[in-house]
């Protein structure tokens, strides 16, 4: 169905298909069908705080809003310019964040909460799962691009703290890199969670704070905050161009090194205080490096946890169980209750 609306029929809202996408959003996170979901340069949306504590919005209806607004904005513009595709996401995806037998997804329905341009949604897709990609931005253009002719693989444009989805439907659930820069990472997490069957495993990752083991890594992110004060503002053109001058010096000034140290003996270890390591982008490209820096100092809203946090959120989510794995970011495999 490339265009229609849906009705819902307990409430008399209807919620349009353009484009071959339903657009299951709440009026306040409408725009014009030109520019729906924003992710247009002339639409730009940021807001003018600044915010990288773990702590959440709380009842702050007006905040969350244009947190929401702000991560419509930037990542609808991110996932169009960089809707590059290419083999490596799929060993990116099993290396670093779900390590599961290809056995594992067969058959299965799938929740990719947060989908972006569907990169890691396809994974599971190859592997015979069947997977419904949500994301609040216009990133969904190029995630449909991407599933048109896919008949296992569906893009929605929702909200994660609206999920259009039946209780406990799916088999399993991942969210990567996403449910930490909304604007109530753990509401985000119920709501996700509710929708997963009992026993069944929800993948997670999101930014570690690197205080527990990686001094050096962990001061740099702190200078690295101080310039998102000025980049997460910056309009979205201008931002991309910066950080397309700035990949020859991530590139000489921490991948080099750190290839150095990871030729030398005993080195590994040093190799990988770096950012932007040799070991995290050897099998990458120079475009990547580009992508994570808009991913990195766009972002509206940054939180970084440490082990304890970790901890404590994952028992307050009250799972059955969870597996803390430490990497770039935190992977997280959780395990939902009956």
């Amino acid at each position: 169905v490339q265009a229609g609306s849906l009705t819902c029929d307990g409430c008399q809202r209807f919620y349009p298909i353009i484009n071959g996408i339903p657009r299951l959003l709440a009026d306040s996170l409408r725009t014009t069908v030109e520019k729906m979901g924003r992710g247009d340069p002339k639409n730009d949306t940021r807001i003018d705080i600044f915010m990288d504590e773990i702590k959440p919005v709380g009842k702050d209806t007006e905040l969350f809003e244009k947190i929401q607004k702000a991560n419509q904005s930037n990542y609808g513009y991110e996932w169009k310019a960089f809707s590059h595709s290419y083999n490596q996401w799929e060993y990116v995806y099993k290396k670093s964040y779900v390590h599961e037998d290809d056995s594992f997804f067969d058959k299965k329905l799938g929740l990719d909460a947060g989908c972006g341009m569907a990169r890691y949604t396809m994974v599971p897709v190859k592997k015979g799962a069947e997977m419904i990609g949500v994301d609040l931005s216009n990133a969904v253009e190029p995630a449909y691009q991407k599933s048109k002719n896919i008949p296992n693989l569906h893009i929605i444009q929702g909200d994660l703290f609206k999920l259009p989805f039946k209780k406990a439907m799916f088999d399993f659930a991942q969210s990567i890199g996403v449910i930490h820069i909304t604007p109530e990472p753990e509401a985000a997490l119920t709501s996700i969670k509710k929708h997963v069957g009992p026993k069944n495993k929800i993948f997670l990752m999101v930014y570690r704070s690197f205080e527990d083991d990686n001094q050096f890594k962990h001061v740099l992110l702190k200078v690295a905050s101080q310039m998102r004060r000025v980049t997460s503002r910056m309009p979205s053109d201008l931002l991309y161009a910066f950080l397309y001058l700035m990949v020859p010096v991530v590139f000489f000034g921490f991948y080099i090194p750190s290839l150095i140290f990871w030729h030398l003996p005993n080195g590994k270890k040093m190799s990988n205080m770096f950012p932007y390591s040799y070991e995290q982008y050897r099998d990458r490209r120079l475009r990547d490096m580009h992508m994570n820096l808009f991913d990195r100092f766009g972002n509206p809203v940054e939180r970084r946890y440490n082990t304890k946090d970790m901890e404590d959120w994952m028992t307050r989510a009250d799972f059955d169980s969870f597996h803390l794995e430490k990497d770039e970011g935190w992977n997280v495999v959780a395990i939902n209750r009956e």
